[in-house]
């Protein structure tokens, strides 16, 4: 009787007593029982509640059958939309406090060192921020085995810039892609990050080593994702995308422009990637990437020429585990105009010259999960543009030397240290330094 309830029950206990007492009044001698009127409207009765008692039965066993095909509640951080997708949130808390040595551009995050003001006494600064706090949304809208249909939100506060108590959303991605697991392939279209090197430098500093070795950001693109098992244990991926190239805003005596604009076509981005088990069965994971764009800058005036300059570059990416606790990961790049991807330097194009600012770079890292409560990551790289393209003045050469670690005090909640160095230099000019030490606090969800 299990999924009856309070009431059915009543009726069901009612209905085995009166037939229990028609039972005993059927087993009383001839004399003793009432006439056959009395008898044959008992009998009646008796066939009502025998068809109720039925009908009860049959009722607990559609309510316990629909209950069944209910979802299951979802977990304490989903919720099902009136849409019917599912939403689950994640991210972040995370408060950021940083002592420089130097004049670190722009402050609560370190892309470079500024130049050294006339006033070169006491350059070091203090910054803090929470603007780092980190809001994020999967939306699961379709899930019938052979398409799966999902989305994701996701946003800091860094859309004031560096403002430290008027935080706004800065808005990271935003896309729905549709994914066919029987052929491994899918296609997102939206906002997210760049195909060409995608690993995370593991600093606890924001900007994850741009402008100092790592290159790419994130635009809104239309990518298509392929995959190939090789075994058991090993895959190959091809990811190709079209993708806004974000050129550079001009004007001339006919206007103001966009150079993205103005060349007619997105960017083209592929990588391939191959996965294959290394160090204690953990994954390797290496990669090669390009890029190929153009930007056009027209002309002012009817008799001169528009300027159209490439944007590209050469990388390779990896992921190497070292044995149980150990992980190297690094990135390298060779191209030009690459500012819209923070290479270079920032450094993206010199008009005068005709032609966009080549440059290399690199970094890597290695990560030590000391306990499972401790882990350190040591690490570096740098940007190098070619000094004959760049002005007198301008940046240069731009590097980052880190140590950090992160240590959990609860559960979700950690607290991390960060020393880093960073050497900045410009054309004809005297080369810059500052050290940082920066505290942080955060809290995951």
């Amino acid at each position: 009787m299990t999924g009856m309830g309070k009431e059915t029950r009543t009726k069901f206990g009612i209905a085995l007593l009166l037939a229990l007492l028609v039972g005993v009044l059927s087993s009383l001698p001839l004399a003793a029982q009432v006439d056959q009127d009395t008898l044959n409207k008992l009998l009646q009765r008796i066939d009502q509640l025998e068809k109720q008692v039925n009908d009860l039965k049959q009722q607990a066993v559609d309510a316990k059958a629909a209950q069944a095909k209910q979802p299951a509640a979802p977990p304490a951080n989903q919720f099902y939309a009136s849409a019917k997708s599912r939403i689950e949130f994640y991210g972040y808390a995370k408060l950021d406090m940083a002592y420089d040595t130097g004049r670190v551009y722009p402050g609560n995050y370190a892309l470079y060192v500024s130049p050294m003001p006339l006033n070169d006494n006491d350059n070091s600064q203090y910054n803090m921020t929470a603007n780092q706090t980190r809001l994020g949304m999967n939306f699961t809208a379709v899930d019938t085995g052979d398409v799966k249909v999902t989305g994701k939100l996701e946003f800091d506060l860094y859309g004031n810039g560096t403002a430290n108590n008027k935080a706004a959303p800065l808005w990271r991605h935003y896309y729905m892609q549709v994914y066919w697991p029987k052929h491994d392939f899918a296609i997102l279209a939206g906002q997210t990050s760049d195909i060409i090197s995608p690993l995370v430098a593991p600093t606890i500093n924001y900007t994850v080593q741009w402008q100092q070795g790592n290159i790419g950001y994130r635009h809104p693109q239309l990518r298509l994702d392929k995959g190939w098992k090789l075994g058991d244990n090993s895959r190959f991926d091809w990811q190709v995308g079209f993708v806004w190239g974000a050129g550079h805003s001009y004007t001339n005596l006919s206007g103001t422009y966009n150079s993205a604009v103005t060349a007619y076509a997105p960017t083209v981005q592929t990588r391939v990637g191959f996965t294959f088990p290394g160090a204690d069965n953990r994954k390797v994971n290496l990669g090669l990437s390009y890029h190929y764009g153009r930007e056009t800058f027209l002309p002012g005036l009817p008799n001169e020429k528009s300027i159209r300059l490439s944007t590209f570059s050469y990388n390779f990416d990896a992921s190497v585990p070292l044995g149980k606790n150990w992980t190297f990961q690094g990135e390298y790049y060779y191209g030009a105009d690459l500012d819209q991807f923070f290479g270079g330097s920032n450094q993206a194009v010199n008009l005068k010259m005709e032609k966009g600012t080549v440059a290399s770079g690199g970094w890597a890292a290695v990560t030590y999960q000391a306990t499972p409560k401790l882990v350190f990551n040591l690490g570096g790289g740098a940007d190098s543009p070619q000094l004959g393209d760049l002005d007198t003045g301008a940046r240069g050469n731009n590097s980052n030397v880190f140590l950090n670690g992160w240590y959990t005090i609860a559960k979700q909640t950690q607290v991390g240290l960060e020393v880093s160095r960073l050497v900045t230099g410009y054309v004809d000019k005297d080369t810059v330094k500052a050290m940082r030490y920066q505290l942080s606090f955060m809290y995951t969800f």
